[in-house]
Formats: C-alpha cells, sequence, structure tokens
C-alpha cells in the first residue's frame, strides 16, 4: 500500500513506487489516495479526481492499481482502519506499508500503530536529507513496539506536489514533474486554480 495525498500524483511518486515494486518484487502495489486526512490541512483536489489521476498513473507503474478504499469510509482515513480492510481482501498475502522519511518518523504517533505493526510489513523510504541515523534508530524504536521493518534508501528527482500546485496556480510551466495526460486532465478540469 503506497498511500498519500497524490495532490497531484507526480513523476516522483511513480519513479518512487516503479522501484518499491521492483526491490521488494511486489505482486501488487495499490496506489491508495488518501480520504479525509487527519494529519494534512491542505485543500485537496476531489476525489474522484485525484483517483483518476492516480488510475492514469497507475499504467506507468508496474504491478500497480490505484484504489479507492478509503473514499468509500466516512470520517477521517486512518491507515490502521485501512489496513484492517486489506487484510480481510487479500487475508493470504504479506502487506507492506510504504511511508516516506517524515511518515515513517511519526508512524509510532498515528491512530492505532499496534494495528498497523500487526498488519504489515512497515516499510521507511529514506530521503537524501534524511540521516541514516535518525532512520535506523526509527527502525529500531518500532521494532521494540513489534513491527517488521525495512528502510529503502531509493533516491527519485526531487518534485513536489505543492510546487506543482504553485505552478498551475500561477499558470507557470510544471516541467516534465507530471505525465502529459495528467497535465492535460489538471487543465481540462481546471485544478489548483
Amino acid at each position: 500500500m503506497f498511500g498519500g495525498a497524490f495532490n497531484p500524483i507526480h513523476n516522483g511518486h511513480i519513479e518512487m513506487a516503479n522501484r518499491i515494486s521492483e526491490h521488494l518484487q511486489l505482486d501488487l502495489l495499490l496506489l491508495v489516495p488518501t480520504g479525509t486526512s487527519p494529519h494534512k490541512t491542505t485543500v485537496l483536489a476531489p476525489n474522484e479526481d485525484r483517483l483518476c489521476m492516480c488510475r492514469m498513473a497507475s499504467k506507468y507503474i508496474r504491478n500497480c492499481v490505484a484504489s479507492d478504499i478509503e473514499f468509500r469510509r466516512f470520517g477521517k482515513s486512518y491507515t490502521a482502519d485501512t489496513l484492517l480492510e486489506l487484510k480481510k481482501q487479500y487475508k493470504d498475502d504479506k502487506l507492506y506499508l510504504i511511508c516516506g522519511a517524515d511518515m515513517f518518523l511519526t508512524l509510532d504517533e498515528w491512530y492505532r500503530p499496534d494495528i498497523i505493526f500487526a498488519n504489515a510489513v512497515i516499510c521507511g523510504i529514506k530521503r537524501d536529507n534524511t540521516s541514516d541515523r535518525l532512520m535506523q534508530d526509527k527502525k529500531q524504536q518500532l521494532k521494540g513496539m513489534g513491527a517488521e521493518v525495512c528502510i529503502l534508501d531509493i533516491s527519485v528527482p526531487p518534485y513536489s506536489s505543492t510546487a506543482v500546485r504553485d505552478a498551475i496556480r500561477k499558470n507557470e510551466d510544471t516541467g516534465d514533474a507530471l505525465k502529459s495526460e495528467i497535465k492535460d486532465y489538471i487543465k481540462e478540469k481546471g485544478l489548483y486554480l
């Protein structure tokens, strides 16, 4: 499970997902756009638009499907609840929760970390600006809480959804941050203006 606001999904997300899928030899990678996030306060594009863009992006990712699992629940979207639902659907499979460094370093503070740790291998993705020591210390802490943890050092292009939205708002070029069909979709729908 690779979750996030994906507001919008950009080539950095796509590259990261491909590298993770290849490294872990995943049979299936679920792109899960966040429903109502308990963490972020950013105004999100409508759920159906973010899901549509994730579906477009999934064509460029090995063994990938975009999932609306968090849109089908009311209230805040908690990873623990999503993993419990996924465990019912994929009861015989090993689940991996893919987290960027910022999320990985706060995972023990999330809602019901015990459920998260019981239902998925935690996969922390180290960013260039995050120290190895910090990641390793958090790995040991999470293991002490019962989590199975792996850390992947995956270098990806430094695209940012915030920068993409800002460029669109200012009517500037987003460069090569977006697949052309996603760029066209954003323009057609008038998103982020």
